[in-house]
This record gives C-alpha cells, structure tokens and sequence, in this order.
C-alpha cells in the first residue's frame, strides 16, 4: 500500500511540472475606435464663440491580473481581469462675451475574459475568447458633471511570443458590441436641446501588452 500511494505521489508531482497553471499581471499599450458627437456640440456654439479647441484621442492604456489552468501540454483555459483608461475629448472655448466653456468626456473600461490558449510552439501562442466590460463614463460640463455606466459584450483574441519563462510580449485585439451610452440625464448640447450628449466605444480595442508569469 505505501508503494502504491509513493507511486501515485511521484505521479501527481510529475504531472504537476509537466502541465503547470500560471498566473500573473500585465501591461498593454494601444488605441481604440471611439465615437462621440462632441463635434456637433463645437458646431452648435460656433457662431456665439470667439475661438474653440477640440480634442479627440484614442489613446488606451491599461493592466490586467490572469490565471490560466493548463489542459495538456500545449493548450490551457484562462480567465482575466484588466483595467483600462481612455484618454479624455476635450472642447475648450471662449464665448463672444469672454465666458470660457469646457466639456470634457472621459472614460475607463473594465474587461473581463474567458479564453482558451494554444502553443503553437515553445516561444508563441495563441489565444481566443470572449467576456463582458463595463465602462465608466464621465461628462463634465462646466461645473456640471454626469456620470453613466453600461456592461456590453465583446470577443478578444491574441498572439504573444514568450521572451522568457516569466516574460512574454503579445498583441491583444478585443471587438466590443452594444456599448453605446446616449442618455446623460439633463445633458443637452447648447443651441442644439434636441440631442443628447453620445459616447460609443463599439469596434476595435488593440494594442501591446507585456506580461510576468508566476
């Protein structure tokens, strides 16, 4: 009997190192498609403004925690959790009678990811899933603010090259649906109260990433 369980000891052990869950945090770099109807707003005021500034960025930067349970030797399930920040818009302008307007909108998303990855060999993988995210929409108008937030799917998939057994360096791609927010409550563009302000984060989230494995 203790030959027996010594057997099945060393054998759990063995199957352990071969097939070994990995877990970790990482970093991404990138942009993504993002739509909002702030232009129509610099439209609106143009004729009662001495000057106006917009700004639109596409900028996304973001972490992410992961824990990935191994199936076999070259294919494992994850799950992952990240954090994302949307570089703001910003109209800035000055009214004929020098009265300064500012509206800004800004925006953070929180993914989260069931995928299923594959080795293609020891140095690259591949990955697919799909998961759901939640923005976090803010509208500062003047001293105004509103704030709107909205869960809606999405699909993501990568590409990563282990540099080392605790570094690799990929490219995430992520396709969000339905994610559009067009119902800031008591938000209407000046001159133009038939229309609320709108932000749509629908299309193409991409980017870098960089992640350490534990």
């Amino acid at each position: 009997m203790k030959k027996i369980i010594a057997v099945l000891f060393v054998g759990m052990l063995i199957s352990t190192s071969a097939f070994a869950n990995e877990f970790g945090f990482g970093f991404k770099l990138g942009a993504t498609q993002k739509k909002t109807n702030i232009d129509k707003f610099k439209d609106s005021i143009q004729p009662y403004m001495r000057s106006t500034d917009l700004t639109e960025n596409n900028f996304v930067y973001g972490l992410e925690g992961f824990y990935e349970y191994s199936l076999n030797n070259d294919a494992s399930i994850g799950v992952k959790l990240g954090f994302e920040g949307i570089s703001k818009d910003e109209l800035e302008g000055v009214s004929l009678s020098n009265l300064k307007y500012d509206v800004e909108i800004t925006s953070s998303v929180l993914p989260l990811t069931v995928y299923y990855k594959y080795n293609l060999n020891e140095k690259f993988n591949v990955w697919g899933g799909a998961g759901v995210s939640m923005v976090f929409a803010k509208l500062k108008d003047g001293m105004e603010s509103y704030k709107e937030n909205k869960v809606f799917p999405h699909i993501n998939a990568g590409v990563e090259w282990r540099i080392s057994q605790m570094m690799g360096l990929g490219f995430d791609a992520r396709y969000s649906f339905s994610s559009k927010i067009d119902k800031w409550d008591g938000t209407t563009f000046y001159a133009t109260a038939s229309e609320k302000v709108m932000l749509d984060l629908d299309g193409i989230n991409a980017g870098l990433t960089l992640r350490f494995y534990f």
